[in-house]
């Protein structure tokens, strides 16, 4: 299995990987309660792009994007 995810790759890597295509994650930075990371929704995503990753030749995984607001979760409590 050869390195698909740019973040972690050498510039050798990127060149010899023959990518055609690249598939980004962006997933919202927002409270899950006491259980799960602030980061949930931007880790999902990431890991669907790296399994797709896994299946799709020449597919390149950039580096996910934290960002988006959940107005509706603001009156979740924080503490």
């Amino acid at each position: 299995m050869s390195e698909k995810r740019l973040f972690r790759m050498t510039g050798r890597d990127f060149r010899l990987g023959r990518f055609d295509k690249a598939v980004l994650a962006i997933g919202s930075t927002e409270y899950h309660g006491e259980h799960l990371p602030y980061g949930t929704d931007t880790l999902v995503a990431e890991h669907l792009a790296e399994a797709v990753a896994e299946r799709v030749e020449g597919l390149l995984v950039l580096p996910p994007l934290p960002l988006g607001m959940s107005h509706h979760y603001a009156s979740f409590p924080c503490l």
